[in-house]
């Protein structure tokens, strides 16, 4: 709640990267039982011992998949203010459409893991078809959050996207893209 730190400052505390996938996850699920969504418990902060930074672990999610919950926000007031820094924000987003695109609706992983869950304990049904629909409203309202830069067209700007010669040793490009995005590799 500080807000006073730099990206490096916080960075040296968090791991962005496993932090923003678990706030994803949570988000994805509508498990408003959690610190990133609503209540302060039901996750566990974990500190790493190779390197000191803290990441979420998950915890207790059995309040998410909830038809009421569709159209939940994906993020709470608890984490805004570091979520919505600019490079946490743009995180979320790419992990976000990863779990739109591969993760989730009609995605062959997930539906094999939930009847892998089944044939492991029978004598816990699951509803695979309740996981499909919550999925079909969960990417509605996921893509409705994400808004236009979900599949904004990817562009460069720089020399009007025309090719660019240089012989420096390094040279800036400016242009656009979706949030599916990333990393650009020239």
């Amino acid at each position: 709640t500080d807000n006073t730190y730099t990206q490096e400052q916080i960075e040296k505390l968090i791991d962005p990267y496993m932090t923003l996938k678990h706030a994803v996850a949570r988000g994805w699920s509508g498990d408003w039982d959690t610190f990133t969504i609503g209540n302060a418990h039901n996750a566990l902060f974990y500190r790493r011992a190779n390197d000191g930074r803290w990441q979420f672990f998950q915890w207790d999610s059995d309040q998410g998949f909830q038809m009421n919950n569709a159209n939940s926000p994906f993020y709470g007031d608890r984490v805004r203010s570091w979520l919505e820094k600019p490079y946490n924000k743009r995180l979320f987003n790419y992990y976000m459409v990863e779990m739109i695109e591969n993760y989730t609706k009609d995605s062959p992983r997930f539906f094999s893991y939930l009847r892998a869950e089944q044939e492991a304990t029978p004598a816990l049904p699951i509803n695979i078809e309740q996981y499909r629909t919550w999925s079909n409203a969960r990417t509605a309202a996921a893509v409705n959050s994400l808004g236009a830069n979900y599949k904004l067209a990817f562009k460069i700007t720089t020399n009007n996207g025309n090719p660019i010669t240089t012989t420096a040793d390094a040279v800036t490009i400016d242009g656009n893209s979706p949030f599916g995005v990333f990393t650009i590799v020239v």
